[in-house]
Formats: structure tokens, sequence, C-alpha cells
């Protein structure tokens, strides 16, 4: 368990009982609170519209509307007053999925929190936390990804569910699928490498929990992001891709073209893109992509192709960390399924 995670996680979880009982948001993130920030719950009842192998989650609190002191009967069907709205559960809506290795896990297809306002917050804020790790700047607030810390709140409510552990499907080529299987502080956060024909998956790299990593290098996982496979269910679109992975990346080169380069590197130039593109404010997207390839997760990691290993054409950590520090990325799987998935992260052939 990460010192990041437990003080984004203690304040998430005092920000949802201080709105439960009525009060605002702590002073970190009140100013990111405002009146004109409501938009109105689109997603339907899950009790009404959910097939039976579905699983429907009412547990995003949403802005509906500005209204009086008077609530109009609204606490007795379920709303609540926060940050100067009244806020009702939305509804979020997914389907069971199999993983080898998480036999006794409810697991969810979770792809439809990407979309939600506040995911961006929830999923990658904690990388700059303590605040002191972001000197001298002030840290990153749920304002910067264009949501509040009700929204962050719910969406980490979400992330962290046991019950219904939300699952991120990232296809890529050859048939290959890289996996973030979501959890709370004990049971961790997972990013594998499936595929339908290995008996196991890959281990990338587990945040929390039993913590091991890092497991991609910068150069597979812009690879990964640049080649989806559409035919298959997931996430296809490319910036919500590497964000999606960037927490299992750590890669010296691109901490050291940062530290020597007078200019955005093309590492930042590519994330702060992404960061764009999924709704982060445009000033401050350069210092939010620094952050995420500087945090302080993992060490700074090189990697290369070893000749000592009977399969090439993969890289290996040098972090005995990693779960891909001299050991394949793959175990049980044959010479032609090891140089697939060598071509499709990119680093076969040479």
């Amino acid at each position: 368990m990460t010192t990041a995670t437990m003080e984004l996680r203690r304040f998430l979880t005092s920000t949802g009982q201080r709105f439960r009982t009525g009060q605002s948001a702590p002073e970190m993130f009140t100013n990111a609170l405002s009146a004109g920030q409501t938009h109105r719950a689109s997603s339907p009842d899950s009790s009404t519209t959910a097939a039976p192998e579905r699983v429907g989650r009412c547990r995003l609190p949403v802005s509906v509307e500005m209204l009086p002191g008077n609530d109009g009967g609204r606490a007795r069907r379920g709303y609540r007053w926060s940050g100067g709205a009244w806020r009702v559960s939305g509804c979020w809506q997914s389907y069971l999925v199999k993983i080898n290795g998480f036999d006794d896990d409810s697991l969810v297809a979770g792809e439809e929190l990407v979309s939600r306002r506040g995911f961006w917050a929830a999923y990658l804020m904690w990388m700059c936390y303590p605040a002191s790790w972001c000197v001298p700047e002030p840290p990153p607030t749920p304002e910067w990804f264009g949501a509040d810390s009700a929204d962050a709140y719910a969406v980490h409510d979400a992330l962290t569910d046991e019950d219904n552990r939300p699952v991120f499907r990232i296809p890529f080529g050859g048939g290959h699928t890289a996996v973030v299987v979501n959890g709370s502080e004990d049971r961790g956060t997972h990013y594998l490498i499936t595929h339908p024909d290995w008996e196991r998956h890959g281990h990338l790299a587990t945040i929390n929990g039993p913590q091991a990593g890092p497991g991609l290098s910068w150069r597979e996982l812009l690879h990964i992001a640049e080649t989806p496979d559409r035919e298959s269910p997931g996430i296809h679109d490319r910036y919500a891709r590497l964000l999606l992975l960037l927490p299992a990346m750590s890669d010296e080169e691109t901490l050291f073209e940062r530290i020597y380069a007078m200019a955005p590197t093309p590492a930042i130039d590519a994330i702060a893109e992404a960061l764009v593109r999924v709704g982060v404010m445009a000033d401050k997207t350069v210092r939010m992509a620094e952050i995420l390839v500087d945090h302080p997760l993992w060490d700074p990691t090189s990697w290369s192709l070893s000749d000592e290993q009977p399969f090439g054409g993969i890289l290996y950590s040098n972090d005995p960390r990693s779960p891909r520090h001299d050991l394949r990325l793959a175990q049980g799987t044959t010479y032609e399924q090891h140089e697939q998935l060598a071509r499709a992260l990119g680093t076969w052939p040479v």
C-alpha cells in the first residue's frame, strides 16, 4: 500500500462522509465545488433496464439542479444536498467478465466508467500525493480535470468496490488484451496481459496489495495505445488507452529526457495531448504530464533485451521488484506465442 494512495483514499473517504452529513467539501477542494458545475443524471435505472446477466450500480452522485433550502421532499427520495446542488445517485451498468486467476472475484466490465465525469481525477490524481512530491507548485485538484471532489469520490467508490470489481480491457495486436483489474487498498489494482490461447495471464504490475512493478516501458505503452484491436471488446480510444496503462509504466529514458531537456519531450507531449483529449484544462496538461512521468510509485527503470533467456524479443526490467525482472512476461507459452507477443508489444523484430 503506497503512501500516495493512502493519502488520497483518506481524503476521498473524508469527503464522502462530509457530504453524507450535509457538510461542505474539505478546504483543499472547496474552490472546485461551484454552483455552476451541475449536470443531470442520464443513466437508466438498472432495476428496469438491466438484463439478467448484467449488474447495475447506483453509486455515482451527480448534480441534478439548483434548489432553495426547502427540499420539497427530495431528501426522502434519495437526494442529498452537496456543493450547492441536490444530488442523486446515477446508475452505471455492466456485465460479468472472467479472467484466469480471479475465479473467486466478481469482475465486471468497467469501460462505461471511463466516460464518467470525475473518472480521470479519481484514476490519476493520486499519483501526486502527498503534496510534498509536487513542490514547488500546488498539486492537482479535480478542477484540473473538469470535475469536482464529489465526482472524484463517486468514481473512486466504484473503482474500489469489492462486490463488483471494474475491469478495463485494452485489446491490441494478435488477440492480446491488456487488462486493469481495479480493487481496494488491500486487494490491489492489477495490470495484466491476457490471450485466449494462454493458460494463465501475464503479470505486468500490482499497485497496493502485494505491490510489484513497474510492468511496461514507454515504448511498449505507446505501441499498445496506438494499436487497438477494434474487433475485440474494450477501450479503443488511443488517448484513454495510454492513460489507463500509464500507472504501470516506468522508464528511465523518459525521465532523463525530462530532466535534461529544455523543452517538453516526446513522452511529455504525448501524455499532455492525451490529457487534453480526456478533458484536462489545457494550461495544466504539461504540468500534469510531468507529474505522471516523474511520479514516485516506481524507481526509474531501464529495459533491455536479454541474451540469457531462451525466448528473445521481449524486454526485461532491471528493477528486482518488477514481475518482468529476469522472468518471461508470459509463462507457459510456446515459442510461437512468445513471438506473437513480442510483435504485438512492438519490440520484435528489433
